[in-house]
This record gives C-alpha cells, sequence and structure tokens, in this order.
C-alpha cells in the first residue's frame, strides 16, 4: 500500500492536533508560585526559590543562572538572571520585579526579564512534559540583537496543576479546559456516527454481520495508512517508488 500525500497530510495534521491538546492559552505572572496561573492550573516552581538554574553553553562556556523566584547574588551583580563569564565576571541579565509572562505560538508558557539597566532581555520558555524532570538549557543569543537571550525549561513542572485558574470576570474557578470539550465533543461525535452508521446500514440497506458497520472499508484500511504514515514519517518523505499515473 502506498500513502499518498493527501493522507500523509491529513495523518501529520491530526497528529499535530492532539500533541498540542494540552496547550495553554493564558499565563498570568503568580508571584506566590513563582510562575504563572493559567486556564488549565497554576505552574509553579516554587521548590526552586534556593536552588536557581544553570547551564553552561557548550560554544562560548557562558554559564547562564536563572532564579525563578527571587534575585539572586553571583559576584557584584543581583539579579534574577546572571551570565557567568570565565567564572568571575558577572552580568545582569534580568532582575526579577521585570519578569513578565506569555505564551507562544506553540501553547508554552514563556517568562520575560530585563536587566536593571535595559542592555540585556532574558527569555525563558517554559515546555510541559508530564512526569519528566526538570530540564534548564540555554538555546542561543539572538545573532541579531546582542544581550537578547533565549533558555528554555522543560519538564513536569512546567505542567499546570491544581485546577483551572479563575475566569479573568472573577468568581469561581471551575468548568472544563478547552481540551476536555474537545475530548467531550470528539466522543459524542464517534458515537452518533457508529450508531448512526449502524441503524442506517441495518435498516436501509439491510446490511448483516461486520458489513453493518459504517465505511467498513476505510477502518480496514487505517493500520496501514499508519504503517505507511511512520516509514514516510522517518524517511523524511524520500521514496524511491511512485504510483502510476
Amino acid at each position: 500500500m502506498r500513502l499518498s500525500r493527501t493522507s500523509t497530510g491529513s495523518v501529520l495534521v491530526l497528529l499535530v492536533v492532539f500533541t498540542n491538546i494540552e496547550a495553554i492559552t493564558q499565563c498570568t505572572k503568580d508571584e506566590e508560585s513563582c510562575g504563572c496561573k493559567t486556564e488549565k492550573g497554576t505552574i509553579s516552581l516554587k521548590k526552586y526559590a534556593d536552588s536557581p538554574f544553570q547551564d553552561t553553553d557548550p560554544i562560548t562556556a557562558f554559564t547562564y543562572y536563572w532564579s525563578p523566584c527571587k534575585d539572586i547574588a553571583k559576584g557584584v551583580i543581583t539579579a534574577s538572571c546572571v551570565q557567568e563569564i570565565g567564572g568571575n565576571q558577572h552580568y545582569d541579565c534580568g532582575v526579577h520585579r521585570t519578569i513578565s509572562t506569555s505564551v507562544d505560538s506553540a501553547g508554552n508558557a514563556v517568562f520575560k526579564m530585563d536587566a536593571g539597566d535595559n542592555k540585556r532581555h532574558s527569555f525563558i520558555t517554559c515546555k510541559c512534559k508530564a512526569n519528566a524532570v526538570d530540564l534548564f538549557h540555554f538555546e542561543k543569543e539572538d545573532p541579531m540583537i546582542q544581550g537578547l537571550y533565549d533558555m528554555s525549561l522543560t519538564g513536569d513542572s512546567c505542567c499546570p496543576k491544581s485546577g483551572p485558574a479563575p475566569s479573568p470576570g472573577g468568581g469561581g474557578g471551575g468548568g472544563l479546559s478547552v481540551g476536555s470539550i474537545l475530548l467531550i465533543v470528539l466522543l459524542v461525535v464517534v458515537v452518533v456516527y457508529l450508531v448512526g452508521g449502524v441503524v442506517l446500514q441495518t435498516a436501509v440497506r439491510k446490511a448483516e454481520g461486520k458489513e453493518r458497520i459504517p465505511n467498513l472499508s476505510l477502518w480496514a484500511a487505517i493500520p496501514g495508512l499508519i504503517r505507511d504514515g511512520v516509514r514516510f514519517t522517518f524517511s523524511c518523505g524520500k521514496s524511491t517508488h511512485y504510483d502510476q499515473i
């Protein structure tokens, strides 16, 4: 079985949709948790109040520190984000009072901070990875804008917890998340499709046995499509075979 470009695109779109179902759409700075409140709960980094993150850039050998809860002292510099060069030179890359929060296009929380002299700016992207150990990583300095740093924190601490945040209009914080609503709608559609299809096949087309399953040929082909999709993905779309016209 050969996988057409259309089928491959459909499979990839479905994978993207379900991969991002836990993405957030709002991130409001929360001093108490050293993180932010989202519509799915609180991203809390409070456990790192006394143990700042650090990572060394393998290219420059510069070390970067980030304390999500407060400013820390490194040499003569006191800041939330500190760049260390050669073990004895330190530069402010963001003070705690300037931290602001936002959400990127992938649905990740982003913490931004500015140096006291506003010459350096840091962005830390918090990527949810359930049950994974938190990993802090210096990504890069913007080659076009000196003093603009990108870092990331990936792990379980970046996953919202403890229930949804209060709605912007105030009041209680109950309600379903966007992901839960999507799953409920999907379940209802599938049930209606299956029940309605079986009734139609039985009452109108007088089908019997497994032939009563709606679009049986399509469902029977899915395992093969998935297999071909996996092969297509891992081969990066390269193939020496083409469908005959």
